[in-house]
């Protein structure tokens, strides 16, 4: 069987995962064989998440792709994606709910959220009391009081 080589004038960086057919950096079906192309083969960030964690996102299981989501620390939506994720799943299958690869991510996901709100908490506390002392500060310096010479002194 002959394969057909396609080149393109600009740099292909994507080619079919089956038959590794040059592919349009838009196209989801390899014109050569018919297969589907997942978006993430045919972006450039299917490298960045193979170097980060040792395979592609479509070769992950979902209970580590939730871990991994839960451990995204001062950002509530990752975490809440990762609850929302193992309650999908818990509910497809109630007996997960006692396996360790998942009860793991989920108790990470909701201490994570509650250390993220008091960290937020805390920060705009600090933020706002810092605006409050910018602000009494410039006041004092711009605001003229006359000196106060003519004192009423009680008798």
């Amino acid at each position: 069987m002959t394969r057909l080589v396609r080149t393109y004038p600009e740099a292909v960086r994507h080619r079919c995962p089956k038959c590794s057919f040059a592919l349009r950096p838009t196209s989801t079906t390899c014109e050569n064989c018919g297969t589907f192309v997942p978006l993430e083969d045919a972006s450039s960030i299917s490298h960045f998440v193979k170097l980060i964690f040792g395979r592609r996102l479509n070769e992950m299981p979902v209970s580590d792709i939730a871990f991994y989501l839960a451990c995204i620390p001062l950002v509530i939506g990752p975490p809440v994606a990762a609850i929302v994720i193992i309650g999908v799943k818990i509910m497809q299958d109630r007996s997960r709910l006692h396996l360790a690869e998942w009860q793991k991510p989920l108790g990470i996901a909701a201490a994570n959220i509650l250390i993220s709100l008091l960290i937020w908490r805390y920060a705009v506390n600090q933020f706002t009391g810092s605006v409050e002392d910018t602000v009494y500060w410039l006041r004092d310096l711009f605001y003229f009081r006359p000196p106060d010479l003519m004192k009423p002194t009680p008798i």
